[in-house]
């Protein structure tokens, strides 16, 4: 039998590796080194979110919405200084021991309101006007601020249970805000001192499933008569970690 000698065996063996450098220059040039990639590099793809019940997640997207309620502070001391002005049980004629600066949020909350359904960008309707034409501020009523003033607010729900946890709140209050529904909070600290705000906005985000869309709130927008720094529900339930009024007021301008 005819035997290839070790020369044709040295040919074969130095056309075999000149092929593989070649193939390996390739790469290199076209930017796929070979000797330099490893497992580490590889930048895995993020899964997409699946749920049994709602598919899979198409879309999502948040948003940060604030009204143009106009900010009404009950902690003026001149022009006027509300200090020196009470609020009263029976339209102006028996005055309570408290006054404007100290206890006026209820009012104030309400003065906001007010402006904001009537359209008003600045301060229209004061806060002393509205003390003086319901009937009785000291002891914030739903029923005598709509009695005061029926042609702008009709509270749409209401609710005097306790709550003291954020994410319920949260998915309670947010989903009822909107440009024609806003809410006063009535909250109070563990040793029962009471304020009242208004919600003015919020921040959402909005998945989209195949099936379903899921709304989840992460915050309520806050316009406080007491504090204009104090403007989330966060900041606010550091202070009152209990909301235990809660009325929205529907716009029926």
């Amino acid at each position: 039998m005819f035997m290839k000698g070790t020369g044709y065996m040295n040919k074969k063996i130095g056309l075999f590796a000149f092929t593989f450098a070649l193939v390996l220059s390739i790469f290199t040039i076209s930017g796929l080194n070979l000797s330099a990639y490893s497992e580490s590099e590889i930048v895995p793809q993020p899964d997409v979110m699946c749920d049994p019940n709602l598919g899979c997640l198409i879309s999502e997207y948040t948003e940060d919405v604030s009204y143009n309620v106009v900010s009404y502070s009950q902690r003026l001391t001149s022009n006027p200084d509300y200090r020196t002005i009470y609020m009263h049980t029976d339209f102006g004629i028996t005055h309570c021991s408290s006054n404007i600066y100290d206890g006026g949020c209820a009012v104030a909350s309400m003065t906001m309101l007010i402006n904001y359904y009537r359209g008003y960008s600045t301060q229209v309707v004061s806060l002393t006007s509205v003390n003086d034409t319901v009937e009785n501020s000291c002891s914030y009523s739903y029923t005598h601020f709509e009695e005061a003033y029926p042609n702008d607010v009709l509270h749409s729900f209401i609710s005097s249970t306790t709550y003291t946890n954020k994410t319920q709140i949260l998915q309670l209050i947010g989903p009822k805000i909107n440009a024609t529904h806003l809410a006063i909070l009535g909250v109070k600290t563990n040793t029962g001192a009471t304020h009242f705000v208004v919600v003015s906005g919020y921040t959402r985000k909005t998945s989209i499933f195949e099936n379903a869309t899921v709304v989840t709130y992460s915050e309520l927008k806050i316009t406080d008569p007491a504090n204009s720094n104090r403007n989330t529900l966060s900041l606010l339930l550091a202070n009152y970690p209990m909301v235990y009024r809660i009325h929205v007021y529907e716009d029926i301008n």
